[in-house]
């Protein structure tokens, strides 16, 4: 049985306050750079990771035709913007991170992020209307996060503060002209609530749907959102599908799945969703898309190394994979783009070792 996600946390943090470095790659290459690609998230037991998703199959490219009709700004609320990168926020290496990196798909960058949320880990993020909302997340004191951030491509703004309760490790993905934010770890243990944030407000949703459960992927494809695993109120993972239509959600029984595991990551690219890694036992470095009716196992021949809770997200025909954490004792900060064949490693240097980031698509 894996350890609950506080306990994992404090743990984690006390062990590395003794000594910090033995969580940190060796030499001034990162790990993938000898080969050695990295791996998820915290351990077989926090993961307040987020799950952060990329959307390519909503259409939300910023424009007006995306947006809902009768609002003079578009129907966009408060999250127009024109970010065309991806986003990487936080994380955990030996501390609760609160920097914040973009990809253009050639090199990584850092910005100041002007007035930026503060450090924490498991937060959600997905693109809408050009910028990338953002949602609560575990901070240093251990409290699950409800507030709400949008980042315009160059600075934070801070947009809510009502909405879903708390929580970390929540799915979230876009859907046409909503983000839609399924379950995590809320302060008594993991939630099963749907919400949708329209560009302005959030908005639960009714009826029936996964087991409550933390540590899930989910990503766009076409008109429905896809999600898959994470792990229940009693430790146990799981290994369903199920899909989001902006109504309701609906179980799927493909043919073929990955097997149960929880803090997977998942992103779209062109007519599928890709499926990376995550945590049963040991951590796990199989690559697996959907097509809308099943899943299909990759066999890239030169993979990254099994992890858990890596950033993902799609830019510019790419997906993009960061970090992660290896389930013992190495957080890293190689990167990767899988081209819907192939996972290859790039030389950029980027954002510090971590695992459990925000990351997101433009």
């Amino acid at each position: 049985m894996l350890a609950p996600p506080h306990l994992f946390i404090a743990v984690v943090v006390a062990l590395l306050c003794g000594g910090c470095g033995s969580f940190k790659n060796d030499g001034s290459a990162g790990p993938g750079d000898a080969g050695d690609a990295g791996v998820g998230s915290s351990s077989g037991g926090s993961h307040d990771g987020a799950i952060a998703d990329a959307a390519g199959g909503g259409g939300v490219d910023g424009t007006s035709g995306d947006a809902p009709a009768g609002d003079g700004d578009g129907g966009c609320g408060v999250t127009c913007a024109t970010n065309t990168d991806v986003l990487l926020f936080g994380g955990f290496d030996d501390q609760y991170l609160g920097d914040t990196w973009t990809f253009g798909g050639v090199s990584w960058a850092q910005s100041d992020g002007g007035d930026a949320p503060t450090g924490r880990i498991g937060a959600a993020a997905a693109p809408l209307h050009g910028a990338v909302l953002l949602f609560g997340g575990e901070d240093m004191n251990l409290d699950e996060l409800g507030d709400t951030w949008v980042w315009n491509g160059s600075a934070w703004s801070m947009v809510a503060d009502a909405g879903p309760p708390g929580r970390s490790s929540a799915g979230m993905a876009t859907l046409g002209s909503e983000v839609v934010l399924f379950g995590g770890e809320g302060d008594q243990g993991p939630v099963g609530d749907t919400w949708t944030w329209d560009g302005s407000a959030w908005t639960q949703a009714s009826g029936v749907g996964p087991s409550a459960r933390q540590g899930v992927a989910m990503a766009t494809l076409g008109n429905q959102v896809v999600l898959f695993g994470g792990r229940d109120g009693n430790f146990d993972d799981q290994g369903d599908t199920w899909t989001w239509d902006g109504k309701a959600w609906t179980k799927q029984a493909p043919a073929h799945t990955p097997g149960a595991r929880e803090f997977a990551v998942a992103a779209t690219l062109g007519s599928t969703v890709v499926l990376f890694g995550g945590l049963y036992g040991p951590t796990l470095g199989d690559t697996w898309t959907w097509d809308g009716k099943d899943w299909t196992q990759g066999m890239p021949s030169t993979p990254p190394d099994p992890r858990e809770s890596p950033g993902i997200a799609s830019v510019g025909g790419h997906v993009v994979l960061f970090g992660g954490w290896d389930g013992d004792s190495t957080f890293y900060d190689d990167t990767w783009l899988w081209d819907g064949t192939e996972w290859t490693q790039t030389s950029t240097v980027g954002p510090s070792y971590r695992g459990i980031p925000a990351m997101s698509g433009p």
